[in-house]
C-alpha cells in the first residue's frame, strides 16, 4: 500500500512538473510572438513620414522593441531599456513635438499587450521629462 501511494505520489509530481514546464514554453511563445509582433509592425512603418526627424522615430521604436523582449528579472537591462526610451523619446519630441512623439508611442504601445511592458514604456517616457534633453551617441 506505501508503495502505491509513493508510486501515486510521485506521477502526480511528474504531471505537475510537465504542466508547469508547458507553461512556461506557453508563456515564452506567447513573448517571442509579441515581440514579433511589434516587430513586423515596426518593419512595416514608413519612417520616411517623419521627414527630418525619420532616424530619431526609427531610434524610438528599436527602444520600444527592445522593451518588449527586456527580461523584467534583470533590473539593470530594464533600467538600460528605460532609459533608452527616454532618451529616444526625447530627442524625437526635439524633433517634432511632444505631441506627435507621444502619438507615435501610443501608436506602437497600442500593439503591445503586456500591461508590464507598456507599463515600463510610460514610465521612461514620464522619466524623459527628468533627462529634459536628447543625448546623442
Amino acid at each position: 500500500m506505501k508503495y502505491l501511494i509513493v508510486v501515486l505520489t510521485f506521477l502526480m509530481l511528474l504531471t505537475a512538473c510537465e504542466d508547469s514546464k508547458k507553461v512556461a514554453d506557453q508563456m515564452t511563445d506567447a513573448a517571442k510572438d509579441a515581440a514579433q509582433s511589434v516587430t513586423d509592425y515596426v518593419d512595416s512603418i514608413d519612417f520616411s513620414q517623419f521627414g527630418e526627424a525619420a532616424d530619431q522615430a526609427k531610434d524610438l521604436a528599436t527602444s520600444i522593441q527592445e522593451a518588449v523582449s527586456v527580461d523584467m528579472n534583470d533590473s539593470d537591462a530594464v533600467e538600460s531599456v528605460k532609459n533608452s526610451i527616454a532618451n529616444a523619446y526625447n530627442c524625437f519630441a526635439g524633433s517634432t513635438s511632444d505631441e506627435e512623439a507621444t502619438d507615435f508611442v501610443t501608436m506602437l504601445i497600442d500593439k503591445i499587450k503586456n500591461e508590464d511592458i507598456v507599463s515600463l514604456i510610460n514610465q521612461a517616457i514620464e522619466n524623459a521629462a527628468t533627462i529634459g534633453e536628447c543625448m546623442t551617441q
